[in-house]
C-alpha cells in the first residue's frame, strides 16, 4: 500500500498539531467551572462515644450554615447572599474562588442521638460532634445452656 505524498514536512505537521491541541485545550478550560468542588471536603471519624465531622468553610459565618439530621443522614447547607454587584458584569482574568450555595448529605456510619449534637464554627472550621445512640454500643451477649 502506498502512502499519500505528504504536503508538509514532519516538523510542520507537528506544529499544526500542537497549535490545534492548544486551541482545543483552551476551549475546554474556558468551558469548565474553575471554582473547584461543588462543596468543601469533610473528615468523619469515630471517637469512641461520638462521631466527629469537620469541614473547612473559610469566610462563612454561622448564620449562613444550616444543619439538620434525619435518621443516619446529616445535611450541611450553606447559603450565600448575592454581593449586590452583578457577577456577569465582572471581567475576571482568573476566577478560582467560588461563592455558590450548596447542600451536602453525609450518611453517618451509625445512629446518633439527635438531642446530643454540638456544632461549632471557629476560624473557618466547622466541627460537629454527634453522640452515638445507646443501642449502637457493643455489648456482651450471654449464651444460655439448656
Amino acid at each position: 500500500m502506498l502512502l499519500p505524498k505528504m504536503r508538509y514536512g514532519w516538523g510542520s505537521l507537528m506544529q499544526d498539531f500542537n497549535r490545534l491541541n492548544s486551541v482545543v485545550n483552551t476551549m475546554i478550560e474556558d468551558s469548565v467551572d474553575k471554582t473547584g468542588q461543588d462543596y468543601p471536603a469533610i473528615n468523619v471519624w469515630d471517637a469512641e462515644e461520638k462521631i466527629i465531622i469537620t469541614s473547612e468553610l473559610p469566610g462563612i459565618n454561622s448564620e449562613q450554615v444550616d444543619l439538620s439530621i434525619t435518621g443516619k443522614d446529616l445535611v450541611i447547607s450553606v447559603k450565600f447572599e448575592s454581593a449586590g454587584e452583578d457577577e456577569s458584569k465582572r471581567n475576571y482574568f482568573r476566577r478560582e474562588i467560588g461563592r455558590k450555595s450548596f447542600s451536602r448529605t453525609i450518611e453517618l456510619p451509625t445512629n446518633v442521638d439527635p438531642e446530643e449534637i454540638n456544632a461549632r464554627l471557629e476560624k473557618g472550621i466547622l466541627a460537629i460532634q454527634l453522640k452515638k445512640q445507646e443501642n449502637n454500643k457493643a455489648r456482651k451477649i450471654e449464651i444460655q445452656c439448656n
